[in-house]
């Protein structure tokens, strides 16, 4: 029992077979696509200094770009957080758009330092060597001066 009378019948339901699946997966494709929900974009902040908690969105945002965020969380009577915010002030002025510090008021003093990749956590009682070191430890693009602090 033969399906097909001619050669020239098999090749045209074959072209039209292929022509069928190829439309389908269009169709389909744009269906698909068209229930999707959109992804949203978050507006990073404008300073890369900052007072206040960053969103959880935000934070995802900074991280999946490849910067850094440190949060230098601080008491009321901190003696040493002025010394500690002027250096990392300084590191993030430096960083030209790499790192972004959040300062909080907190319970306990601690600097928190990640990336996608990498965390350090400093206090401070850590020297400013110790909080330099740990902070090219974590960067992803660290700079020349870092190089003295290679692990």
């Amino acid at each position: 029992m033969k399906l097909f009378k001619s050669k020239k019948e098999k090749n045209r339901a074959m072209a039209l077979f292929i022509i069928l699946i190829m439309g389908s997966t269009s169709v389909a494709y744009s269906l698909i696509s068209g229930v999707s929900p959109q992804k949203t974009t978050t507006s990073l902040p404008n300073s890369f200094i900052l007072t206040k908690p960053l969103a959880q969105q935000q934070e995802y945002e900074i991280l999946s770009s490849g910067r850094t965020i440190i949060k230098f969380y601080y008491t009321k009577d901190c003696k040493k957080c002025d010394e500690l915010l002027e250096l990392l002030d300084g590191l993030v002025k430096e960083a030209k758009g790499q790192v972004y510090l959040v300062e909080l008021l907190s319970n306990t003093t601690r600097i928190e330092m990640y990336n996608y990749a990498k965390s350090e956590v400093a206090t401070e009682k850590d020297t400013e060597e110790s909080i330099k070191k740990k902070y090219c430890n974590v960067l992803l693009n660290p700079p020349n001066w870092c190089l003295k602090y290679v692990i």
